[in-house]
């Protein structure tokens, strides 16, 4: 009973060291901001892979958080998200690239920038596609690379698969888990006022709230399609670890609209947040998570509760004002009309907070249980988040 009770407690302390990393990794730019700006996109006349456009300096890079939030505060970024036409290339007959043009022409059109000051980030040019370890970083990033913009094209015209011969579309564009992870991660940084979906140049740019159910749909990135059914298990800490950027920052919302009285423009947030909550079971799969994201909320909730205790004399530190009321976005620096009121995963007012809070916890159960039962790491990673804005 004792050995069970310690492999119990061994597995309980892994599963704790790995909700504390998939936040981290969340919060934390581990592969530079790569984007395209528009005219080069247009000028290649395809789609090129990462390495072709940093050959040909076609690339942007940002290698920090600061460069980032830097470079996106004075440029529309807009993230493109498409379903691959084959196994082996996203475009092999250039069906996309068109279509692709004309959708960031139109959106540019629509919200009010010229399209030669737009940069474009889209998965193949973005990512490495030759080094799978650089290529890993890059995807653990794309949190990061999704808060920084402040559009979403999903372009999905009807086009025959190389391989298959099978008629890829809206529909099919939906049902890709990869397609799914990048409009949660997108969702969760910047709500939903900004995605926007392209079928063809008969229907024109849409905005998915206007599309019956895509929204719950694109949620449940595990009952999503996976050429490779490992890459479900790959995804898990970076699903975990955006829903935990995404949980502090539902409570600091619920904290700021109790002082506040209640209302104001977190509501667009809040009905999102009701979908992720009414279909939990779905977008969590038990047989992937386990008990991850009950011990992810636990956790985090009582770093929270220890940081707005009032412990050291201070309250919950307030949120900043909101870009409504003529403030810059925190993450972009655009102006409140380019980016509305999002679920703000990166402000790090407050949040840097309970990262300590946490990791004081986490330290004290270290000491309460003695360094030859459990292993504290040197240095928290909570505690060194490199992320800044």
């Amino acid at each position: 009973r004792r050995l069970a009770l310690a492999a119990a407690a061994r597995e309980r302390r892994a599963q704790l060291r790995r909700v504390r990393a998939a936040i981290n990794d969340a919060s934390s730019l581990r592969f530079p901001f790569c984007v395209m700006p528009f005219r080069s996109f247009a000028a290649f006349g395809r789609l090129v892979p990462f390495e072709e456009a940093r050959s040909e300096s076609a690339l942007v890079f940002c290698d920090t958080w600061d460069n980032a939030a830097s470079f996106a505060a004075s440029h529309p970024l807009v993230f493109l998200s498409h379903q691959w036409l084959s196994y082996a290339s996203p475009d092999p007959d250039n069906a996309h690239f068109e279509h692709m043009v004309r959708a960031v022409e139109a959106l540019a059109a629509e919200r009010g920038f010229s399209p030669d000051q737009c940069h474009i980030w889209l998965d193949l040019h973005s990512i490495p596609q030759s080094n799978e370890a650089t290529k890993a970083l890059a995807i653990g990033a794309i949190a990061l690379f999704a808060a920084t913009t402040s559009h979403f094209v999903a372009c999905a015209p009807e086009t025959l698969h190389l391989d298959t011969g099978l008629l890829c579309s809206r529909d099919t564009y939906l049902s890709r888990g990869w397609c799914r992870l990048e409009q949660w991660a997108f969702m969760l940084a910047n709500g939903t006022d900004s995605i926007y979906f392209w079928g063809d140049a008969s229907g024109g740019l849409q905005r998915i709230d206007n599309v019956s159910s895509w929204i719950e749909t694109s949620i449940k990135v595990f009952l999503g399609e996976f050429t490779k059914g490992e890459d479900k298990e790959l995804l898990v800490d970076v699903v975990l670890g955006l829903y935990g950027l995404a949980f502090v920052s539902k409570l600091q919302r619920a904290d700021g609209a109790a002082e506040r009285g209640g209302g104001g423009a977190g509501m667009n947030c809040d009905a999102l947040w009701e979908q992720l909550q009414t279909h939990k079971a779905a977008i969590f799969p038990a047989e992937l998570f386990g008990d991850l994201v009950e011990l992810l909320e636990t956790e985090l909730a009582e770093a929270m509760a220890q940081v707005s205790g009032d412990q050291d004399g201070e309250r919950w530190p307030r949120r900043p004002q909101r870009r409504t009321e003529g403030k810059s976005s925190r993450v972009t620096g655009r102006p409140s009309p380019d980016k509305r009121e999002s679920f703000a995963l990166f402000d790090r007012h407050g949040f840097d907070d309970v990262l300590r809070a946490s990791g004081r916890l986490y330290k004290r159960a270290c000491e309460a249980r003695g360094r030859s039962t459990f292993h504290c790491p040197r240095g928290n990673p909570l505690l060194h988040s490199t992320m800044r804005v």
